[in-house]
């Protein structure tokens, strides 16, 4: 009797224990999923900029080498755009551009990448390479979040 009364003891506790974890996760995942992630609750703006800036250069590819006008602000070594395009190079333009261009590799095709406190520098791209594709990325609320401007410096690309 002593070991049929330890089982039924033993299966009341792992069922509550497993009831427990249940509401827990369910908990958990339904305040990631539901909160959390679609409001942006607790994320921060450059770690934003970051996981857009991240996803677009993922789509564009490894023939694309980003030169990043974000510092002091942001920087290419942030981690959702080193985890989300982890096959693009990437070069952080800190000096700015002051009319030269010199530092921009022909081994693979150039994205300048500018946070809206870095506009004034596109002027300088724009003239050295007047054939690029302007593109604007904005927030939810229609705020600028960045700009990227593709260049083709490979034929066949």
């Amino acid at each position: 009797y002593v070991r049929i009364a330890l089982r039924e003891e033993r299966s009341a506790a792992l069922i509550f224990s497993a009831t427990l974890l249940l509401v827990g996760s369910w908990q958990s995942i339904g305040f990631y999923f539901g909160d959390y992630t679609p409001n942006r609750l607790l994320g921060e703006r450059n770690t934003e900029v970051a996981n857009d800036l991240g996803r677009y250069l993922s789509a564009l590819g490894p023939e694309y080498h980003c030169y990043l006008f974000g510092a002091p602000r942001l920087y290419y070594g942030h981690p959702p755009i080193r985890f989300l395009a982890p096959d693009i190079a990437g070069t952080d333009v800190i000096d700015g551009a002051e009319g030269r261009l010199d530092f921009v590799s022909t081994e693979h095709n150039a994205v300048f990448v500018f946070l809206p406190e870095r506009l004034d520098e596109l002027d300088v791209v724009r003239r050295q390479y007047p054939a690029g594709r302007f593109r604007e990325f904005l927030d939810e609320r229609g705020d600028l979040r960045f700009i990227a401007y593709e260049v083709e410096l490979l034929r066949g690309t």
